[in-house]
């Protein structure tokens, strides 16, 4: 399932906010909350572990590109699906 996902990432090279897609682990956190493979919980709890500091609700609407962070926010949730035992991207 996780293979699939990333293989059609690859296949999509948009950008969103100038960050190549394959390397924006939100585009990767999104489709794997909208498959049910994650959800919004288990993956604030790993980025909280990993230094975030945005409440579940703030990161809900960072992974969906409502809200913008830091761009150091990715990084760390790059870490957190790595966690999650995810090979996220960045």
């Amino acid at each position: 399932m996780v293979r699939y996902l990333i293989k059609s990432l690859r296949e999509r090279p948009a950008a969103c906010n100038g960050i190549p897609a394959m390397e924006d682990p939100r585009r990767t956190a999104r489709n794997l909350i909208r498959n049910r493979t994650i959800d919004i919980d288990d993956l604030w709890l790993r980025y909280w572990a990993q230094g975030g500091n945005a409440p579940v609700l703030e990161l809900d609407a960072y992974v969906f590109e409502i809200q913008e962070r830091h761009p150091f926010e990715l990084r760390i949730l790059s870490w957190a699906l790595e966690d999650l035992g995810i090979d996220a991207p960045l």
